[in-house]
């Protein structure tokens, strides 16, 4: 396992996860958590399957809100 002290992720907002106001719909923020997520772990050296298979681990997902809405096509770093 590394130490990180910082890692960065970056999604970009697709048209198909906004309304027809633009804005994204706030059930997608949790998916991007779990992408963020993922690669930390990643770049951490562990491996999602291993670690459930191997300990019986299970995985927790913390929300929180952005200060402004996504909106199509804009770059969002987790």
């Amino acid at each position: 396992m590394r130490t990180l002290e910082y890692h960065d992720t970056t999604v970009r907002v697709r048209y198909a996860e906004t309304d027809q106001m633009g804005v994204v719909y706030h059930a997608n923020y949790l998916i991007w958590f779990e992408v963020g997520r993922v690669e930390l772990m990643r770049a951490m050296g562990f491996e999602y399957k291993a670690m459930e298979t191997e300990d019986d681990c299970q995985h927790a997902t913390t929300k929180s809100c952005a200060s402004a809405p996504a909106l199509p096509n804009g770059a969002i770093a987790s």
